[in-house]
């Protein structure tokens, strides 16, 4: 392999040699680099209530502190926290009020309307 300034020969010898360059050179190898993704891990009831408290208590986009309640499994991170919020909100304001799995008491929708009610209403 000869380095000729920012392209790199690719090839040994009696092969055609192609040109990549620095920036498709760090491109692949980054994308040896990635981590692997997460197994999906369904949230339970106590989680979830967990998290209504917490927005509750400290507000919507507050993840970070929300996310220090001991009930909140430790590798859920802040996009998660914002992610469920997200569809507990779409979920309570629409008609069937029903989620993919676990069965969520309708005063929990209620604590989650108030809440996004009253983070409209101060907007």
């Amino acid at each position: 392999e000869k380095v000729l300034g920012n392209e790199e020969a690719v090839g040994g010898e009696g092969e055609a040699a192609t040109m990549r360059t620095s920036e498709e050179m760090s491109a692949a190898e980054s994308s040896n680099d990635r981590k692997e993704r997460r197994r999906h891990s369904p949230w339970t009831l106590e989680e979830i209530e967990a998290l209504v408290h917490g927005v509750e208590e400290v507000g919507i986009g507050k993840w970070k502190q929300i996310l220090k309640s001991k009930v909140i499994q430790p590798y859920r991170s802040e996009v998660d926290l914002k992610d469920k919020w997200r569809n507990l909100t779409k979920v309570a304001f629409s008609k069937t009020m029903v989620m993919r799995g676990i069965k969520i008491p309708p005063e929990l929708f209620a604590r989650v309307k108030r809440v996004a009610d009253a983070e409209k209403a101060s907007m």
